[in-house]
């Protein structure tokens, strides 16, 4: 046989990767040796198997060894879905040890493509037939699938058919002074190791229990059972029709506390005295027991209803005995839920009723029903009690897997409730942060996906073709860009954990239109009007870009759904306003605007002289002049106004008295 080496190191010395796997492997080996020669194969802890859903099971974390030594070690917990299927079949689930390489932990720098570590994964399977003894797999436990082909309940799992592992002991190695309190149980002991009740005998001594078992074969031999129910007899001589008698007190010797005191007629002195009673169910004889418990004591009570004379001898047969006491109960108002602790896959139906005990009548029966969890499901179709029947309600589950409590509480006594523990184990679902949107050609939106039911939050994101674009195609959150072509396209969501689980989101692509208009498409010189425009859709922005393209007169700055036009003051035009889309700047309207020309002014007075009591009026016009009215000045800045281009103005009549008018000028003579 090859000697055992490990590694010695030194300094300087050369390490290659085969160096670091001996050292490995000499660990590995050892301690395998070691679980081989001190241990059983078989289950050492944990690995609890339930029903999560109609072919699913949950398995707990646990550790085990199998026959090659290896331990096989579940540290979280396992949903396993059953590939064997049928009707009314058993499935065996076993598990075995595993060596994998996760992706994870692979390298692939510097021309290197290699894993750095070495996952231990245990493997769980499920077959039709047990394994074999000799298998490298433990089994786990036997499931029975119904008619259908699913599970029916926890009772349906059957997890005795395990090995459960075990410590291979020297004989006589293991003394009390080893172990601790309570740690060895009759059912931990195999069935070679429980002791005969002839061994037990001859240990037991003065044991009070043990000397009661009969040796050899381990029941109770009555001439040896120490007395627990204590008899005797009271007689009474004379016993007067409708008149109790007691007797003295009556001492079983059990101490003080509860006794437990049963009568009965033991016999008559007259052969031919009934003690059975007439045809209605009448007694002759009245019996009754009173017990003191402060000194452990009773006495018996009689009375003589019929039959025999008040000499008769009456013999009362009392037994007393010292119960064991266990928890008081009461007669107060108490729920009752069933069923108890179901489990439920998502988004599926379960009814539950509801008793209420220890109320007389129907209608105090019955319970509001709750939900303590938020977002924990729906009850619903909830029935009144009946006089044989308890109240009932529908219970759906949410989508979400979890553990959730449906309660019911007592309308008669709100103090007093019971609640159902509900599991919960959903299928992995896709929640989109919204299911639709409304967009104008090239417009992004931002959105998101949550994935439930799995710890992996992986999303990834599709788009129809040519429906346009995501940002972050693999990103729990991506920003959709609308393409420029109208239509509906679809986004998808897809769980990377299960591709199959998906959620979609509509996205309604809408061309951007704009229409405009002038309140007044004709105004005069000097005059406003508003052009409005209206964009649609409705989503999008309602606001337009204006600048005036021809013509003379100006817009209101800024953007906005309306603008003011203002006219040129003195001359016409045709303007030309454009509105331009702010959504869509590809969109505008043209608004035509026709500005009419200002009246000619009125023309000037004819020269002559004023009479002396003429009224001259004077053009009062609203610029900038320097000379008065009536200076000779004014009268050629007049004229020369009537040919050029004349300023804003207005008419004014201006009346003088006659002592306001100046005197005509005095011709000289000659």
């Amino acid at each position: 046989m090859a000697d055992i080496k490990r590694l010695n190191y030194f300094n300087f010395q050369f390490l290659v990767d085969r160096d670091f796997e001996d050292e490995q492997a000499y660990h590995l080996q050892m301690r395998r040796r070691h679980n081989r020669q001190m241990h059983t194969p078989g289950v050492a802890d944990g690995f609890t198997v339930t029903k999560a859903a109609g072919n699913q099971v949950r398995i707990s974390p646990g550790t085990a060894v199998d026959r090659n030594g290896r331990e096989i070690v579940l540290a979280d917990e396992r949903v396993y879905t059953l590939v064997t299927g049928g009707n009314n079949v058993d499935v065996f689930l076993t598990i075995s040890y595993q060596d994998i390489s996760d992706p994870a932990d692979r390298y692939t720098q510097g021309g290197i493509d290699d894993f750095t570590r070495v996952t231990e994964r245990p493997k769980i399977e499920d077959t039709s037939s047990a394994p074999p003894a000799d298998s490298p797999s433990l089994l786990l436990a036997r499931i029975r699938l119904n008619a259908t082909g699913v599970i029916d309940s926890d009772a349906a799992i059957n997890t005795t058919v395990r090995v459960v592992a075990f410590a291979r002991l020297g004989p006589k190695s293991v003394v009390t002074a080893q172990l601790a309190d309570g740690t060895v149980t009759l059912a931990k002991l195999a069935a070679e190791a429980q002791p005969t009740a002839a061994i037990v005998d001859a240990l037991g001594g003065v044991n009070r229990i043990v000397a009661q078992i009969n040796a050899g074969n381990g029941i109770i031999a009555r001439p040896r059972v120490e007395p627990e129910v204590l008899s005797s007899v009271v007689s009474f001589q004379s016993l007067p029709l409708n008149v109790e008698v007691s007797s003295n007190d009556i001492d079983p010797g059990f101490g003080p506390g509860v006794v437990s005191v049963d009568l009965g007629l033991d016999d008559f002195d007259t052969a031919s005295a009934s003690v059975s009673g007439d045809g209605s169910f009448g007694r002759p004889v009245l019996l009754r027991s009173q017990v003191n418990r402060d000194t452990g004591t009773f006495r018996v009570f009689a009375k003589r209803t019929a039959a025999g004379g008040p000499t008769q001898l009456i013999r009362v047969r009392w037994y007393a005995s010292r119960p064991q006491l266990v928890a008081e109960s009461s007669a107060a108002i108490s729920v009752t839920v069933t069923p108890a602790a179901p489990n439920l896959a998502g988004n599926t139906t379960q009814v539950f009723t509801a008793v209420v005990s220890n109320v007389p009548n129907a209608s105090d029966r019955q319970v509001n029903w709750t939900i303590t969890e938020t977002n924990a499901g729906t009850l619903s179709a909830l029935t009144a009690p009946t006089a044989t029947t308890g109240a009932t309600a529908t219970y759906t589950s949410p989508v979400l897997s979890g553990t959730y409590h449906v309660v019911a509480t007592s309308v008669a006594d709100p103090t007093k409730s019971n609640s159902a523990t509900v599991t919960v184990t959903a299928d992995i679902a896709v929640n989109p942060s919204r299911t639709s949107a409304n967009l104008i050609p090239n417009q992004f939106v931002d959105i998101s996906a949550t994935v439930i039911n799995t710890p992996n939050p992986g999303i990834t994101w599709s788009v129809t073709a040519g429906g346009g674009t995501l940002s972050t195609p693999n990103q729990p959150s991506t920003r959709y860009t609308a393409p420029a072509a109208a239509g509906t396209y679809i986004v998808t969501a897809a769980s990377v954990a299960d591709p199959t689980k998906k959620a979609t989101i509509t996205m309604s692509v809408v061309a951007v239109s704009i229409s405009a208009a002038a309140d007044d498409a004709s105004i005069s010189a000097g005059s406003q009007t508003v052009v409005r425009a209206t964009i649609t859709p409705a989503f999008a922005d309602n606001r337009a870009n204006w600048a005036l393209t021809s013509g003379g007169g100006s817009v209101s700055p800024g953007q906005g759904t309306t603008t003011t036009y203002s006219a040129p003051t003195s001359t016409g035009t045709t303007a030309n306003i454009v509105a331009t889309s702010v959504a869509d700047p590809s969109k505008t309207r043209t608004v035509t605007i026709t500005v009419s020309a200002p009246p000619p002014p009125p023309p000037p007075p004819p020269p002559g002289k004023l009479g002396a009591r003429a009224v001259p009026i004077e053009e009062n016009i609203v610029a900038e002049r320097s000379a008065p009215i009536d200076s000779p000045a004014a009268s050629t800045d007049e004229k020369t106004a009537s040919t050029a281009e004349k300023p804003r103005a207005f008419l004014r009549p201006i009346k003088r008295a006659p002592s306001d008018v100046p005197p005509e000028p005095q011709k000289k003579k000659k």
